[in-house]
């Protein structure tokens, strides 16, 4: 059994003498919060343990998260332990989705614009030109598919007007401005910086961050790069060729971050 609080006092969305409670869609009111997310970790915790379930007498683990300076600070293995190096494997994988999120979202453009030509369309298009032309029979529908549901994940706008947070931003709002896995400056909301951001700076760790691309080039540049020399691994086991597209830049960002797989 596991027990998730939060010492924090929420607002409480029924104030509003509505009849109806919305517990998920568009239409739920209450923002994400990071009790959600340590739920989540906790099931995945239970899902994959190995061990523990044949024990006479029952053992209480506790776990406290770092408060400082009246905030909360929290790291990947704050989520799920360090055991086998769980936190990087953790950090990795969703370092790697929040990248794909900013190379779509922000580089490309598609959480600025509803274009069916930005997001993952203009990031195969460029791939094109640069000696990557497999993956550009991935439809159109797909590309669009996938731009929605990184919004949804991260963020979105009203065509460049109006900041809108996603799951990820939202969960982090909770705990801010305490630090939350990530650096502050890749939860930015400010339209001019995302639209600039270093997608290769995402993390804390200096070691995590993308290798530079010299003095003509930047991060991102360097990206491709690496796209171009790395491939999907057998392991990854995929078939369609927007599978083998999302192992390739999956492979390719845990390279550039300096994760081992």
């Amino acid at each position: 059994m596991y027990h998730i609080g939060w010492p924090v006092e929420s607002k409480k969305m029924g104030e509003e003498k509505e009849s109806n409670t919305i517990t998920g869609g568009e239409k739920q009111k209450n923002a994400c919060h990071i009790t959600e997310m340590l739920c989540a970790c906790a099931a995945y915790d239970f899902l994959t343990k190995s061990t523990g379930f044949d024990v006479e007498k029952a053992e209480y683990l506790y776990k406290a998260i770092e408060f400082k300076d009246n905030s909360f600070n929290l790291s990947f293995n704050d989520f799920v332990g360090s055991e086998n190096k769980a936190g990087e494997v953790f950090a990795n994988r969703l370092g790697a989705f929040f990248s794909l999120g900013h190379i779509v979202l922000s580089i490309n453009g598609a959480g600025f614009n509803s274009d069916p030509k930005s997001g993952m369309r203009a990031f195969i298009t460029r791939l094109e030109k640069q000696k990557l032309p497999q993956y550009n029979s991935i439809p159109d529908t797909e590309c669009e598919e996938i731009n929605e549901y990184l919004r949804q994940f991260a963020y979105t706008t009203d065509g460049g007007q109006q900041f809108f947070p996603g799951w990820l931003y939202q969960v982090r709002s909770t705990v801010a401005p305490g630090s939350f896995m990530f650096d502050s400056k890749a939860f930015t909301t400010n339209l001019r910086e995302l639209q600039k951001i270093d997608v290769g700076e995402l993390f804390l760790e200096k070691k995590n961050h993308w290798p530079g691309g010299g003095l003509m080039s930047n991060r991102f540049d360097k990206f491709i790069d690496t796209l171009i020399d790395v491939k999907p691994e057998e392991t990854q086991k995929v078939n369609t060729t927007k599978e083998k597209f999302m192992a390739h830049i999956y492979s390719a960002i845990t390279k550039s971050q300096n994760f081992i797989n």
